[in-house]
């Protein structure tokens, strides 16, 4: 895999083509992380929104889907690595066969 995983090349995609919508599903997190807070300025400052009384509820769930969708950006380049080691594993083991 290239160095940027959001950008999977056709040889990559041959043998992994579920990186393609894990790539696109990472940039839509992204710039969905990007509008919430944008839209809700408040949540760049804010510590803990549990400590605050008066929290609209818009707010509380703009920042649950922020959290939620950082968990989902770990899983996903876990699953990259996952996938990138198993490609690296499955050449190595070509390159040491003798045909």
């Amino acid at each position: 895999m290239n160095n940027d995983d959001n950008h999977p090349t056709p040889d990559v995609l041959a043998n992994a083509p579920e990186l393609a919508s894990i790539a696109t599903l990472d940039h839509a997190l992204i710039i969905v992380t990007s509008a919430l807070l944008a839209a809700h300025p408040e949540l760049t400052t804010a510590e803990d929104l549990c400590d605050q009384e008066s929290v609209a509820i818009q707010t509380w769930l703009a920042d649950a889907i922020i959290r939620e969708a950082g968990l989902l950006q770990h899983a996903i380049a876990r699953y990259r690595r996952l996938v990138r080691c198993c490609r690296q594993r499955a050449e190595a083991s070509c390159d040491n066969n003798d045909f």
